[in-house]
């Protein structure tokens, strides 16, 4: 059972010898490569997106309505013909606003009519307000100098006259008095009737008497405060007179100014609520937009081909929500024909030339491979460190239908040679001193030699040799 044992770990030994032998075997073979010509391929690869070149934006630009809430909307995707309804608004609050704003333009026209008419009034009459002030300023003026020249001299005299005659009416009463008591006694009348006639004369002096001292009292309040009470008014209207005449000077044309100014402005006013309608019958129409061209519908705008907003409008062009204005609200693309937007790194700028050639495979269809040519590069760079390069597509049959904004992998052959020399890249290494010098070791009998070689273009896996090798030589491809 032993002896058995020990048999079978020999048989195991002796399998493991041989077939270590042959990796190592293997594996030295595999450290050198004989040179022979062969096809050469460098390729670029570039990501890309899918973008058409006809895109029409649809988007609200209002005059004067900011409130456009969503009623119904077609659904991104959909195929449109032009002139087929994208999105109907809700119009109720507009079509009242209408109303209102019509109704102001007619009160406004009716008011600058009211406004026109006073101010052509006011111009008759402003005139006829300066000549009725001046006159009587002048008629103030007139009274003053008559007064002071004569009115007043002859109230004077008036009150002196009613003084003076009260008084003689009083002596010429007493005179009669006395003289009818002479005569009564030197006459034979009866003591009647000589009675009653004095009685009478009594009483006239009596009554002179009485209007002697009222006339006294009203000398003295003529004199005293009537008289220049009354010079005082006439002096106090030709103040005010002058007051008013200059008032009147200054708030005539004021007035007159001013109700020109309300003309302008009731212009004014009008001119803005019927520029204010006109705008708002315009915005009318924007309540329902319909498609410009025939295309598929997209929600938002194309940033550099990626519908980089198309979420936040999706939500945006619910119904019921308010959109927003001078924002594009949705895109519509033909998407016939077309090419793919690539983002070229600055290092692989210069490899990228109008004419190249080369392959796009959509990232949603792996399998699918279109012939592509890149048509132009910005020469501006719209990143950090990349360029754009618009690529045509020659779009084959039987290809998957791809769609704007999708992803791809654009692969561009920039550079084919039919019989070249190659090796792999860890095999050319690069001298220590100078890293512009390329070399290689040159298998002579398992030892590798040092020969310097000049290289050329440089792929993913092989770089080629332009000069320094010959077809047949074995080259080491590592290091010892």
């Amino acid at each position: 059972m032993r002896a058995r044992t020990q048999t079978r770990w020999m048989a195991y030994l002796l399998l493991w010898s041989f077939t270590t032998s042959g990796l190592l075997s293997a594996a030295e073979k595999a450290g050198t490569e004989k040179v022979a010509p062969g096809k050469f391929l460098v390729q670029l690869k570039l990501s890309g997106v899918f973008e058409s070149p006809e895109m029409t934006e649809v988007q609200l630009r209002p005059d004067e309505w900011s409130s456009f809430k969503v009623e119904r909307v077609v659904k991104p995707g959909t195929p449109v013909r032009q002139g087929d309804v994208l999105i109907q608004f809700e119009v109720k609050e507009i079509e009242e606003a209408i109303r209102e704003t019509t109704f102001a333009v007619e009160t406004g026209r009716l008011s600058l009519e009211e406004a026109m008419v006073e101010l052509e009034t006011m111009k008759q009459v402003a005139p006829l307000d300066l000549k009725d002030a001046r006159q009587s300023h002048e008629m103030a003026v007139m009274e003053l100098d008559y007064y002071n020249r004569f009115f007043e001299k002859l109230n004077r005299m008036r009150t002196d006259m009613s003084l003076k005659s009260s008084l003689q009416n009083l002596e010429s009463a007493q005179e009669e008095f006395d003289q009818l008591e002479k005569m009564y006694k030197a006459d034979d009348l009866t003591e009647e009737t000589e009675e009653i006639v004095l009685k009478r004369a009594k009483q006239s002096i009596e009554s002179a008497q009485l209007w002697h001292e009222f006339s006294k009292v009203n000398y003295q309040q003529e004199i005293q405060f009537e008289l220049p009470k009354q010079k005082e008014r006439v002096e106090e209207a030709v103040v005010r007179a002058q007051s008013a005449l200059q008032r009147t000077q200054v708030t005539v044309p004021a007035s007159l100014r001013k109700k020109e100014i309300e003309l302008e402005k009731a212009k004014l006013s009008l001119a803005k609520e019927t520029e204010k309608l006109e705008r708002l019958k315009l915005d009318r129409k924007l309540m329902t937009i319909v498609s410009p061209v025939d295309g598929v519908v997209y929600y938002g705008a194309a940033e550099r081909g990626r519908w980089s907003e198309a979420t936040k409008m999706l939500e945006a062009l619910k119904p019921g929500q308010s959109v927003p204005t001078e924002k594009v609200l949705i895109t519509i693309v033909n998407d016939s024909n077309l090419f793919v937007r690539a983002e070229v790194p600055e290092k692989e700028l210069y490899r990228v030339t109008p004419g190249l050639s080369g392959r796009t495979t959509p990232t949603a269809y792996p399998n699918d491979r279109i012939a592509s040519k890149v048509e132009s590069v910005e020469p501006v760079a719209l990143g950090e460190v990349n360029y754009d390069a618009r690529i045509s597509l020659d779009v084959v049959a039987g290809a998957k239908k791809v769609q704007p904004g999708m992803n791809c992998e654009v692969r561009l052959t920039v550079y084919q040679q039919d019989a070249v020399l190659s090796l792999p890249n860890d095999a050319v290494f690069a001298d220590d001193d100078d890293d512009t010098q390329r070399y290689v070791l040159i298998d002579e009998g398992g030892t590798g030699v040092r020969r310097n070689v000049t290289v050329g273009q440089m792929n993913d896996t092989r770089t080629e040799i332009t000069a320094g090798l010959a077809a047949g030589d074995v080259v080491h491809l590592k290091k010892p």
